[in-house]
């Protein structure tokens, strides 16, 4: 197939995949009411409406909380990261506080969506030119997907997850730490506590 019959392809392909993100989205929003310090659950709940937005079928893939993560399993700032799998790019959410010192500072939501081929790509680029099929886009990101472990949304909250990593001896933890969820080999999926050169996991899902 030469380069002339690849571009006529693709600038069929292109049109009828109108759901593909090509350029990157930033949005910020305050939320109506100022709230306290949250657990990663109800961090999720705030969040997981705007990402379900651009994909109901969002993959989440990294949650972290902010470095003032306290013994009660809340914190000032969450941050997840996700596949969007049918809009063919990833996008970052955080839900914070302004002013983590200031208990009447506002509540923000930050999202940011960044395409896996956006219109000035390399990948893009050489579509457009008939060097590559457009559909070996789709199907770079679809074997990205299928190598990606991902998180189940439906997991322990991390006031939950920090009460079982404290319990007996052997982990202290009297609050200023990280909580983050990974994907351990045989493990599977963890949260892990790291905190004053200590490291600690439990099971992520229920």
């Amino acid at each position: 197939m030469n380069k002339l019959i690849r571009k006529l392809y693709n600038q069929f392909d292109s049109i009828l995949d109108q759901n593909v993100i090509n350029v990157p989205v930033n949005k910020r929003g305050k939320l109506p009411n100022n709230i306290k310090p949250l657990s990663a659950k109800e961090a999720f709940e705030v969040i997981w409406p705007q990402v379900s937005q651009f994909d109901a079928k969002a993959l989440l893939y990294s949650l972290q909380s902010g470095k003032d993560l306290d013994q009660t399993g809340h914190s000032n700032r969450w941050s997840f990261s996700f596949d969007l799998p049918s809009r063919l790019a990833i996008l970052m959410a955080e839900v914070y506080r302004e002013s983590p010192t200031d208990p009447n500072s506002a509540t923000m939501i930050d999202i940011s969506v960044v395409p896996f081929a956006g219109k000035d790509s390399t990948l893009s680029t050489m579509a457009k030119e008939g060097d590559i099929l457009y559909r070996q886009i789709r199907e770079t990101w679809q074997e990205r997907l299928r190598l990606r472990q991902y998180l189940p949304k439906q997991f322990i909250d991390s006031v939950d997850a920090l009460s079982q990593i404290t319990q007996g001896e052997g982990f202290k933890f009297d609050g200023l730490g990280i909580l983050s969820a990974k994907v351990l080999g045989v493990e599977g999926a963890v949260w892990m506590l790291e905190a004053k050169m200590q490291q600690k996991t439990v099971a992520f899902g229920p």
